[in-house]
């Protein structure tokens, strides 16, 4: 069987092409479709990941939450009664003569070992100076001011600083 050189050549390129093509087939393009799902895996384990990290830091967040509470219970004691609690911070901050109203706010039940309990209190012809050092105390004990309203007076004090009317609402975490 004698083939001429351009014969020869003809079936060398198709055999080529024939190589190229089953290299193609069954070597490169399962090869990139592999690489494709596996950078798209990535991708995903990589969102999760993110998902995880930012639920690992709330967590942590909410477990420290839980111990500050269980430490201000704790320091708090078992007899802890708001308004005896407020009347002692109006005592030493030096409202106590301002105070016109203690009264109890109720809250929706709720199950579990803790319950919320509140009260308005309204103090009347106050200077700044005493409200920012009653706000100060009750804000830094932990408990909680929900509503404040405040309004200046007609009356000035002594010293002619201007006095104010003040209406707030104060919460608290308590066991049940």
């Amino acid at each position: 069987m004698n083939l001429k050189k351009r014969e020869l050549s003809i079936i060398c390129c198709g055999g080529l092409i024939i190589l190229g093509i089953l290299y193609y087939s069954f070597i490169l393009s399962p090869a990139i479709s592999r690489e494709k799902a596996l950078k798209s895996l990535i991708e995903k384990k990589q969102q999760t990941l993110k998902k995880m990290k930012a639920l690992s830091a709330e967590w942590e967040s909410l477990k420290r939450g839980k111990q500050n509470a269980s430490e201000l219970f704790r320091k708090r004691g078992r007899n802890f009664r708001l308004l005896s609690y407020l009347e002692s911070i109006s005592r030493q901050t030096g409202v106590s003569n301002k105070i016109q109203y203690m009264k109890p706010i109720s809250f929706p039940e709720t199950s579990g070992p803790y319950k919320l309990v509140g009260m308005e209190v309204k103090l009347e012809e106050i200077d700044i100076k005493q409200l920012v050092s009653y706000l100060y105390k009750i804000e830094y004990s932990g408990l909680d001011i929900s509503k404040i309203k405040i309004q200046r007076t007609k009356e000035r004090g002594k010293e002619g600083k201007a006095l104010l009317k003040v209406v707030l609402q104060v919460s608290a975490g308590v066991k049940s």
